[in-house]
């Protein structure tokens, strides 16, 4: 009976390490600052900070927030949602803001905020992360998505195009 109590509780502690290493969102907690952003129903909200403040964590959680219609705030959208982040270059974006997405999704279907999160495209970060010359972006098992542009693009990539939401980082 104990050797299998130990069984379980080791079980049940690596599986809540690989939840605070792979879906963090469901385990973020924003400072008072961050808050008030999330929280903010003006139509178009900024973070004005210092370093390390939290701004591009605080914009991964609200992409991620509303691209799975799991916003805690604000009205969520209905059908697929259709985002954008951009940053300084797709260099700088993989080595900070996607590395957050990747350890903030879940793979799969989850509870987020009391709010069904729809899971990655295939439940597989590789599955649903495209990550080349002509596409970047991560895909929902709804169709919803987040596409990354980047400064030094060409304006024309940024066209044409109708999203629910934009959020560009420093």
């Amino acid at each position: 009976m104990i050797a299998e109590s130990s069984t379980q509780l080791k079980e049940l502690k690596q599986e809540q390490l690989r939840r605070l290493q792979l879906e963090r969102v469901r385990f973020y907690e924003p400072h008072p600052q961050q808050l008030a952003f999330h929280k903010s129903m003006a139509p178009i909200r900024a973070i004005v900070a210092g370093n390390q403040f939290g701004k591009t964590y605080a914009g991964v959680m609200e992409s991620i927030w509303l691209a799975g219609k799991v916003h805690p705030y604000r009205e969520n959208f209905v059908g697929p949602v259709y985002g954008r982040a951009c940053g300084v270059t797709f260099e700088t974006m993989n080595k900070a803001m996607l590395q957050h997405f990747k350890h903030a999704m879940p793979r799969k279907e989850a509870v987020i905020n009391g709010l069904k999160w729809p899971g990655l495209r295939g439940g597989d970060w590789d599955k649903a992360c495209l990550w080349n010359n002509n596409e970047k972006a991560i895909f929902l098992a709804d169709d919803s998505f987040i596409e990354f542009r980047s400064y030094d693009q060409d304006v024309e990539t940024y066209s044409g195009s109708q999203r629910h939401f934009i959020w560009m980082d420093e």
